[in-house]
């Protein structure tokens, strides 16, 4: 049963810590019993305090009110600063690259997190309890790591955390005790040079024979190593996100965290490979976890996350919102003329498309199939998006000689399409994926976002652009209803004549979206063929600034 007494002390200490830290809006913190210190849950924003561990600090002469202001503080330090953010814990991660293996700068990271924790409470806050808890509870047994770690508290704050250092653990505190580890605009210079310093450092193994040990104290003390290298509050699956990783955050905070880390990365695969790093923790297999042990959030949310994380274009895409002009339309019953289909003997002459080829010739000729037309109606809806993708190596060889390709350099055409397929995605329509050019891929219609995404980062590098009126015609021939098309290219189409012959033979029911990525003599030709036409708009896709202009549907002031 909670101790009623320690309840309201612990009330009353949250008060003084919250007007410290200029009232956060958090809820009341709570004691139990089955975790080792304090910590934090990120789904729930609640610090949860373990009673004995507080009523174990009486018998060392420290007063429950100190110990529980020290604990309550340092939770709100992590939360608030160190890490503070899913976007923190990534950026320390990919400033750690290159100095050491993704699993060892993950635990380089977590230790450097918590010495800023500690540094801050004995030098920032002056907290007077800092010190005196630690060396109460003492060490684990063996825990070398965490010695290194006291002593360098103790050599920053002048204060005495119980710990005589060995020759070598001088040495080594002599290089990080200059390390500017409050400074947040220095942050992550500080860590790649804290991790520089130890990440060739072996800890002896501790004699596990020994059991783990912790002087006069009861349970883990707050700020205690694992013996493993490893030095924090406690292994990170006692559930606090205290100097760890993603592992307390929620999903919604993951999913934020993500989207805006791949706006700070030069590339998919730097992006995709520290994002792996981070959600492998506590995996031994290296492997990324699935969500649901990652964030111990609800089931079924998991999806989104691995999404973001395992396509950078999937996350970048997110920074952009594409409005959609919807179509007012219902079934009116009369027929319209939808496909073409080769004019065979015994069809009706009225049904032959005279403008596709001159003459009368079965199996050449082309007649109209026609469906079921769709007029204005009270009723709007979004309707079908049919995306058309240009994978050729004109649209990878941003130097005009090598084919570089989308996992190593941001390409603003994928970003614009994947963010036009997220606008229908989002509002429930089907999207429809051909990649032409070298190699051609169709995606019937779908409302897999992450089909539809990878198929979208499709890309050759050898080839020409060659275009199937084909593959279009069939998605359109076998899918009732009205589509937007987009076609996303350089233009630069071995059979451009064929490709126009094409768009000017869809019905105009669809709309058609010509998005070209770069400005040339091929999209001059364009805009003389569909200048007037109603159905045609002609777009730049040249650069992620383009994006922000786009509105699907949108035709009357699109050709630009």
């Amino acid at each position: 049963m909670t101790d009623q007494n320690l309840k309201q002390t612990m009330n009353r200490e949250w008060q003084k810590v919250r007007k410290s830290f200029h009232y956060p809006q958090l809820p009341q913190p709570k004691l139990v019993e089955d975790i080792p210190n304090g910590s934090m849950d990120m789904k729930s924003l609640e610090i949860m305090v373990s009673e004995p561990f507080i009523k174990g600090f009486e018998q060392h002469g420290i007063e429950s009110e100190e110990s529980m202001n020290e604990v309550l503080t340092h939770e709100l330090t992590h939360f608030m600063k160190y890490p503070g953010s899913v976007l923190n814990v990534l950026r320390l991660q990919k400033a750690g690259q290159g100095v050491a293996d993704g699993s060892k700068l993950s635990e380089l990271r977590t230790a450097f997190t918590e010495a800023q924790t500690n540094i801050y409470m004995t030098n920032e806050r002056k907290h007077p309890a800092t010190a005196r808890m630690r060396k109460a509870y003492g060490l684990q047994e063996g825990d070398a790591f965490g010695r290194l770690m006291y002593g360098l508290y103790q050599e920053v704050s002048g204060q005495d955390f119980g710990v005589e250092l060995t020759r070598q653990e001088k040495d080594i505190i002599g290089k990080l005790k200059d390390i500017e580890f409050l400074d947040k605009d220095q942050e992550r210079d500080s860590f790649r040079r804290f991790a520089q310093v130890l990440r060739d450092y072996q800890p002896p193994q501790k004699d596990k024979s020994k059991g783990k040990g912790q002087g006069k104290g009861q349970g883990k003390g707050q700020g205690k190593g694992d013996g493993e290298g490893n030095e924090g509050r406690g292994n990170s699956s006692e559930g606090s996100c205290s100097g760890s990783g993603v592992e307390g955050f929620t999903n919604n905070q993951i999913k934020e965290g993500l989207k805006q880390f791949a706006q700070e990365c030069k590339s998919p695969q730097e992006y995709e490979e520290i994002v792996r790093q981070v959600l492998s923790e506590g995996n031994e297999q290296g492997k990324p976890q699935n969500v649901q042990s990652v964030t111990g959030t609800r089931a079924g949310s998991d999806r989104g996350i691995t999404l973001l994380a395992s396509n950078f274009y999937s996350a970048l895409a997110e920074k952009y919102a594409v409005p959609i002009r919807k179509k007012p339309m219902h079934k009116n019953g009369s027929l319209y003329p939808h496909t073409h289909t080769s004019f065979e003997v015994g069809d009706p002459i009225t049904e032959v498309d005279a403008f596709s080829t001159p003459g009368i010739l079965p199996g050449i000729t082309k007649k109209w199939v026609r469906r079921e037309g769709e007029v204005f109606s009270n009723e709007e809806s979004v309707p079908d998006s049919f995306l058309i993708i240009d994978n050729s190596p004109s649209m990878f060889m941003p130097n005009g000689d090598t084919v570089i390709p989308p996992t190593s350099r941001v390409y603003s055409h994928i970003v614009g399409a994947t963010a036009i397929s997220n606008a229908y995605l989002i509002n429930g329509s089907r999207v429809a994926v051909y990649s032409f050019g070298s190699n051609d891929h169709l995606t019937n219609p779908v409302k897999n976002r992450e089909l539809v995404h990878r198929e979208l980062r499709r890309y050759s590098s050898d080839g020409g652009t060659t275009f199937n009126p084909k593959l279009l015609e069939s998605v359109l021939r076998q899918n009732e209803g009205a589509f937007d098309i987009s076609v996303v290219s350089d233009m630069d189409i071995r059979n451009l004549d064929a490709f126009i012959g094409t768009v000017l033979g869809i019905p105009q029911t669809h709309r058609v979206h010509l998005l070209y990525t770069k400005g040339n003599e091929y999209v001059s030709k364009l805009r003389s063929h569909f200048g007037n036409r109603e159905n045609v708009a002609i777009l730049p896709l040249t650069s992620e600034q383009d994006i922000y202009n786009i509105t699907m549907g949108e035709l009357k002031k699109s050709v630009k």
